[in-house]
C-alpha cells in the first residue's frame, strides 16, 4: 500500500472527527512516513510497519474520546434502497441529456444537408427543363437553408457540449449521494 492510499483510508475511518483534528492526525503520519522514507525504507514496508490504516485511526478515536462509526444493518438496507431510488431517476436524466445533445447536432447536420440537397435538386431541374425563375429561388432558398444549419452547427456543439457536461455532473452528484462523501 503506497503512502497516499494509506493516508487515504486513514483519513476515511477518522470521519467522526472535525477537519482540522483529521489533518493534524494524517500529518504526522506523513511526517512517519516522511522520516522512514529518509531512512531508506520503502512506503510498502513503513505501511506495513504502521499497520493498518483502520487500526491507527481507531487508536486516535479513542484518545479523542470519539467512538467509531459502526455499520448496522439498517444503514446497509437504506444505502441499497438509496442506490436503486437514486440510479433510476439519473439513468433517465442522461439518458435524455445525451438524446438531446445527439439530437442538436443531428439537426444541424440535417439542416445542411438539406439545403445542399434542395439546391443541388434545383440546379438539376433547371439542367432538365430549362431556366425557371422559381427553380432558381428554390436553389437560393437551399443556399440559404444550407448556411443556417452550417451556422447553427457551432452553436449545436456547444449546447451539446453543455448537455455531455451536466451527464457527468449528474453522474457526479449521483454518485455522491450513493456513496457519501469521499474524504481524500
Amino acid at each position: 500500500m503506497t503512502e497516499n492510499q494509506w493516508i487515504g483510508q486513514f483519513k476515511r475511518q477518522l470521519s467522526p472527527l472535525p477537519a482540522k483534528e483529521r489533518e493534524q492526525a494524517a500529518a504526522y503520519y506523513r511526517e512517519l512516513f516522511a522520516d522512514r522514507k529518509e531512512a531508506g525504507a520503502e512506503e510498502e514496508a513503513v505501511a506495513a510497519e504502521l499497520g493498518s490504516p483502520q487500526e491507527a485511526a481507531q487508536k486516535v478515536l479513542e484518545e479523542s474520546g470519539v467512538q467509531a462509526k459502526a455499520s448496522s444493518p439498517a444503514r446497509t438496507v437504506g444505502g441499497v434502497l438509496l442506490m436503486i431510488f437514486a440510479s433510476i431517476p439519473a439513468a433517465i436524466v442522461l439518458a435524455a441529456l445525451g438524446a438531446a445533445g445527439i439530437g442538436l447536432l443531428a439537426a444541424g447536420v440535417a439542416c445542411a444537408a438539406a439545403g445542399l440537397l434542395m439546391t443541388v435538386y434545383s440546379f438539376v431541374l433547371m439542367a432538365m427543363e430549362g431556366f425557371a425563375g422559381g427553380l432558381l429561388a428554390q436553389a437560393g432558398i437551399g443556399l440559404g437553408l444550407a448556411a443556417v444549419g452550417l451556422l447553427l452547427l457551432p452553436a449545436f456543439w456547444a449546447a451539446a457540449k453543455g448537455l455531455f457536461y451536466l451527464c457527468k455532473k449528474v453522474i457526479a452528484a449521483t454518485a455522491k449521494l450513493i456513496g457519501g462523501k469521499k474524504e481524500a
